[in-house]
């Protein structure tokens, strides 16, 4: 499933937290009301926090869809994510990764 992202997003990283892998990508463009903001971002592929999978960026986003921000240390960083539900973790993880983005669309 990684190779697929390191396909669209040759700077990605595949880490582990523990035992779960999470993806790190640098630099995504997020296109969000309008115009193109740019956020490191993880992904985590399983089911946390009540959610099926989650999406970490690097600073929070103003979108109509992204609320309640919180803030979570992962693998020694800062993450930003917002409540955005509906995102299965049986997707291959590059579909992951474009469903959650939709929350800034």
């Amino acid at each position: 499933m990684f190779r697929q992202i390191k396909q669209a997003y040759s700077a990605a990283e595949l880490w582990q937290d523990g035992q779960q892998p999470v993806v790190y990508v640098p630099q995504v463009p997020i296109r969000s009301q309008g115009r193109t903001i740019v956020r490191d971002v993880l992904l985590w592929p399983a089911a946390r926090d009540g959610y099926e999978s989650r999406f970490f960026l690097s600073d929070a986003v103003q979108a109509p869809k992204a609320a309640n921000w919180k803030v979570y240390s992962i693998a020694g960083r800062k993450w930003h994510a917002c409540s955005w539900k509906g995102v299965a973790a049986s997707l291959p993880w590059l579909d992951m990764i474009l469903a959650h983005l939709r929350a800034f669309a």
